[in-house]
């Protein structure tokens, strides 16, 4: 009887000790949406305007719109690197969500702006 006792306390005690964890998964799983349509960050990017057309000393803004994979917006998305491909005729400065742009000399060159090395967008810059 002592076997039985014993044995039918450590049942109980199993089953106890195994209620939290249970406990647990049930909340991370409630947590969960359903689908798992949860975007995983940006999946496109586009500038505008895009083509500039400045003169030699004016600055203009280019505005990036960010979206997800589902296709939605990310207006606060500022992880971006601008660049400007000859930085002698245009140059570009990151402010906040957007890139300043500032007309160097006469030429045409392009302005990226890069959320990672495969997700870019371009536009072209004309200074006159």
């Amino acid at each position: 009887m002592k076997r039985n006792r014993r044995s039918g306390y450590s049942r109980r005690l199993v089953r106890r000790s195994l209620a939290p964890i249970a406990a647990s998964i049930l909340v991370a799983l409630a947590g969960c949406k359903e689908g798992g349509t949860d975007p995983k960050g940006p999946t496109s990017i586009t500038l505008s305007p895009q083509t500039l057309n400045l003169s030699v000393g004016q600055t203009a803004t280019l505005f990036a719109t960010v979206k997800d994979e589902n296709g939605a917006p990310m207006p606060s998305f500022s992880a971006l690197t601008w660049s400007s491909g000859n930085s002698a005729i245009a140059s570009v400065a990151k402010s906040d969500t957007t890139g300043v742009v500032t007309a160097v000399t006469k030429g045409q060159t392009q302005i990226s702006a890069a959320v990672r090395s495969n997700l870019m967008a371009h536009v072209t810059i004309n200074v006159q």
